[in-house]
């Protein structure tokens, strides 16, 4: 069983997830020719926020590990947002929602995604699968030499949003589920790296971006679009507390024991479902 856990998480990590960042590498191109993030200025304040929703985080984190006696090389694990799922979530409320609550969402998940590789190309260079970063170079150089097509693009995103994630989500639940159980037997679970991970998204996440966004639209010449307000933004900002993809791979590469990476991923889960109960309670007030 625990070998043919080990053969499905690296088939996973090596095969699967290298499709979820070549979408990744192609979206970005899409953005930058053709979306959201043409207009730089417009888009200027949700990367601001996106910084802060993974400065806060991480600080967070820094400061449970290094409190309670915490591994602090986790530091990076909930600095990054699912856009696949924290979108799915918004997706939810429909047309009662301002327009610019999406294109808020997804401007700082696309920004967060490039922080979240840049992380991993560079902090974890040495352990990252080798897959992973030339996937989203090859998927930057393909739209840059062949324009996405709406159809074909279309059917990549389809096929890592809807059909990569969630299997590599699974596996990863899975595996770490395993690795738990068996580990109970022969080592004391500690709780401060779940506990660091599930305050640094919850509370961390919203409060970063709330916080940088505010000074953006405050003091600073950036403004929002589609007449928000910032705290129009608390139910979004609270849903890019939904970790998943790219925090299972980043707990992955920050801890060498397979029971300390379980750990880990368990509290990515428990935050990402806290984070998507808040961001829903948030919103269902909002649209009321």
């Amino acid at each position: 069983m625990a070998e043919l856990l080990k053969i499905a998480d690296f088939i996973a990590s090596e095969c699967l997830l290298p499709i979820f960042f070549f979408s990744i590498g192609l979206d970005l191109v899409r953005e930058f020719r053709d979306g959201d993030l043409r207009d730089l200025r417009r888009a200027a304040l949700p990367a601001l926020a996106a910084v802060g929703g993974v400065v806060v985080p991480a600080l967070i984190y820094l400061a449970v590990a290094y409190g309670f006696g915490g591994d602090p090389s986790g530091w990076a694990i909930p600095t990054a947002t699912d856009i696949a799922f924290s979108l799915a979530v918004l997706s939810l409320f429909g047309k009662h929602l301002n327009p610019g609550c999406k294109l808020f969402l997804t401007v700082l998940a696309v920004v967060d995604d490039v922080i979240g590789i840049l992380i991993i190309a560079i902090v974890f260079s040495s352990d990252a699968p080798p897959l992973t970063v030339i996937a989203v170079a090859i998927g930057i150089l393909v739209g840059i030499i062949f324009p996405p097509n709406l159809k074909w693009s279309s059917i990549i995103t389809f096929v890592s949003d809807k059909i990569v994630v969630p299997i590599f989500a699974v596996i990863s639940i899975i595996v770490s589920i395993f690795d738990i159980f068996t580990g109970f037997s022969n080592q004391a679970i500690a709780l401060v790296t779940p506990i660091a991970i599930i305050l640094a998204l919850v509370i961390g996440k919203p409060v970063g971006i709330i916080l940088f966004a505010w000074i953006g639209a405050h003091l600073t010449p950036l403004k929002l679009f589609h007449g928000l307000r910032v705290r129009d933004l608390i139910g979004t900002a609270a849903l890019g507390g939904i970790g998943f993809t790219v925090s299972f791979l980043i707990a992955s590469l920050s801890f060498a024991d397979s029971l300390e990476v379980a750990i880990a991923r368990l509290g990515v889960m428990v935050a990402s479902v806290l984070a998507a109960l808040l961001g829903i309670a948030i919103l269902k007030l909002k649209t009321r």
